[in-house]
């Protein structure tokens, strides 16, 4: 059976729009739509249920504070969304979900942007042009206390109490499932968890990687307030996030995406093309490195993998990404640990003349990368990375890779090897 490719929407309003396309666009998404005003909540379950979606699309009522806003809180005061409870909404209340494999791929948001009346009275003041339409949005839509920074802040400081959860339930799941999972590779002739074997797309994660949610998204209606988004991703050292900018006539809009899992997005989904200077430096790091190298790099590229100790060429399959149209190569490569740095190196001879050894095994990776040499008149290594948590290994890997290629293109690879 096909594990459920399943997603949340914060606030689906009336309609219900963005999970009746998704369903209608994906036949193997699912969504739990959630609604706080009683009467889009209504509307929301009925269009549901018109469109024959109610297997798919599970429609759920929240309720706000008793000030009547739209923050969601728990009994103690504080903002609640309660991601980690999303499983219990769907599948027929299904409380054992997450264990039986349920993980949330998305979640949607499109923020209340103002914090009073008066803020969206100003933010119309200064437009330079009228809008062409009417704003049918309910109070409780736009309007939230602190404005969609503070909602959004407080999405993105829960979801790390929700990874925290998450793990709790991974060390419960025990040392059963680890061995499981080795037993599965083994038999798929497989390292890396099956997410990254698919470059980050899988809906099949590893136990140990296991999330409620994989990516968090919203929109964000003002520029600054992208700004204010990244201090707290800094500040809870969030580095796996992605931010976009779509623009529709006059209207101008960004979202945000985060992640707590060790799977990289590329860089043309995670980075705006042609940033503005306030936007570029806001921008995540790129997960995409590439190198000038010299002529004959491509077959030098495998030999010197294959002469690496430590690390896995899972996949060799051949892509037409060259700029002037010449299939290049695509590796993927991974590595339990740092194997090629000098310290590493000088651990293993120490380790060896000591009888020690080594570091115990781990169930996944440190790193994946997708490597190739792409042609042109001046042929580039290119380096992405697909998976892992250590940014310094991924450029380390990708430095020494690129270096040590340009010395073969320099000396011969007789004298490399």
């Amino acid at each position: 059976m096909q594990p459920l490719n399943l997603h949340s929407h914060r606030g689906t309003g009336a309609s219900a729009i963005y999970p009746l396309l998704g369903c209608a666009l994906e036949p193997t998404w699912a969504f739990i739509a959630t609604e706080l005003d009683e009467r889009s909540y209504n509307f929301a379950s009925t269009n549901v249920c018109i469109n024959n979606l109610s297997d798919r699309i599970c429609v759920v009522k929240i309720s706000g504070n008793t000030s009547g806003d739209s923050e969601v809180h728990s009994q103690d005061g504080k903002l609640q969304f309660g991601f980690e409870h999303l499983f219990s909404e769907f599948g027929g209340k299904n409380d054992s979900a997450y264990d039986d494999g349920m993980e949330i791929q998305f979640t949607m948001c499109n923020p209340p942007f103002y914090r009073s009346l008066e803020d969206v009275t100003e933010s119309e003041a200064v437009k330079e042009f009228a809008a062409f339409g009417v704003c049918t949005g309910a109070p409780v839509e736009m309007i939230t206390p602190g404005g969609e920074v503070h909602f959004v802040g407080a999405m993105v400081r829960e979801s790390v109490h929700s990874k925290a959860a998450a793990e709790e339930g991974v060390t419960r799941l025990g040392e059963d499932h680890k061995l499981k999972e080795k037993r599965r590779r083994a038999a798929d002739g497989s390292v890396l968890p099956r997410a990254a074997e698919t470059e980050a797309n899988s809906t099949h994660p590893s136990r140990s990687e296991r999330q409620v949610v994989r990516w968090y998204t919203s929109m964000l209606g003002k520029m600054s307030s992208v700004e204010e988004i990244v201090k707290v991703f800094k500040e809870l050292t969030i580095t796996n996030y992605a931010i976009t900018e779509f623009v529709q006539g006059q209207t101008r809009r960004w979202a945000v995406g985060w992640s707590h899992s060790s799977y990289r997005l590329s860089d043309d989904i995670a980075r705006i093309a042609h940033p503005n200077p306030t936007l570029q430096r806001l921008l995540p790091l790129r997960n995409t490195l590439r190198f000038p190298l010299g002529d004959g790099a491509g077959e030098l590229l495998q030999r010197v993998l294959d002469d690496m100790e430590g690390i896995n060429v899972s996949l060799r399959r051949a892509n037409d990404r060259a700029d002037n149209g010449e299939k290049c190569e695509v590796c993927m490569v991974l590595a339990m640990q740092d194997s090629w740095s000098r310290g590493a190196r000088r651990k293993r001879k120490r380790d060896a003349a000591l009888g020690s050894e080594g570091a115990a095994a781990t169930l996944d990776p440190a790193l994946a990368c997708l490597v190739a040499v792409v042609p042109g008149e001046v042929p580039d290594l290119e380096v992405r990375w697909v998976y892992g948590r250590d940014r310094a290994l991924f450029e380390s890997f990708a430095s020494h890779v690129a270096a040590k290629v340009n010395r073969g293109c320099t000396v011969g690879a007789t004298a490399l090897f």
